[in-house]
């Protein structure tokens, strides 16, 4: 079959928001014109690894690209902003760690 040049489909692998945040954001950045796939890959082909989301202030360009009303979408779900995570007996003092900062701060 010849070659157009005309993309028909984006195959994104991964499992996480990650993958969906890239599906999403080429769906609608490039119009709907070819169709976009998730895959997740076997449990065993990857490392296991932990979840560390955070709502930094990108995210606001990224929601607006999709067009989602961040205060609709924060009320419908009961939903909250994430900038860092405080971490409670992981060493000799607590911490919080701002995820746009490169440093803990101890409380």
């Amino acid at each position: 079959m010849p070659d157009n040049g005309n993309v028909r489909s984006v195959v994104i692998v991964g499992d996480g928001i990650d993958a969906w945040m890239a599906a999403a954001a080429l769906t609608v950045s490039c119009g709907g014109r070819f169709a976009v796939r998730v895959i997740a890959p076997p449990d065993d082909s990857i490392a296991a690894h932990g979840t560390a989301e955070s709502t930094l202030p990108p995210l606001r360009a990224f929601n607006a690209l999709l067009g989602l009303d961040e205060d609709q979408l924060i009320r419908a779900c009961a939903g909250t902003f994430k900038l860092g995570t405080q971490f409670v007996g992981c060493l000799a003092a607590s911490s919080a760690q701002p995820w746009a900062a490169s440093r803990s701060i101890s409380i």
